[in-house]
């Protein structure tokens, strides 16, 4: 008589997945610089971040209200941008979030940007005296 033993070999794999925290912005709200209008606006968001790892991807998004005019845009690499037009001008708070991408943490910033009217504190040519 053959004896037989079965040998059971269980098998654990462990996925090690590094969760990268979300970026963390310096503060949790900020003033950007004025954009004039009629003239084109840029902004550099990592200037607002704390240092990360250049190997850390980012996105960036803008949350804003629905009556938020449409000349301000963002690209994903988190370069504000536009040209805001005469009928654009006061003062405007939205949100800003980044995040690593591929991942659902995020960090979110309150920012406000003044669109200023060209001509305020310039006096028509036609009006100076010599």
């Amino acid at each position: 008589m053959t004896r037989t033993r079965t040998l059971l070999i269980g098998v654990v794999l462990v996925v090690s997945s590094q969760l990268m925290a979300a970026p963390e912005f310096k503060t949790d709200e900020v003033v950007l610089p004025s954009a004039v209008a009629g003239r084109s606006f840029e902004y550099d968001l990592h200037q607002l971040l704390k240092p990360v790892r250049a190997s850390e991807p980012m996105e960036f998004a803008l949350v804003y209200p629905p009556d938020f005019p449409t000349w301000l845009s963002i690209t994903r690499q988190g370069m504000l941008y536009g040209r805001p037009a005469l009928e654009a001008v006061g003062n405007y708070v939205f949100e800003i979030v980044a995040n690593h991408r591929g991942e659902r943490d995020s960090s979110h910033l309150s920012a406000m940007i003044t669109v200023t009217d060209p001509t305020d504190g310039i006096t028509p040519i036609d009006r100076v005296r010599p």
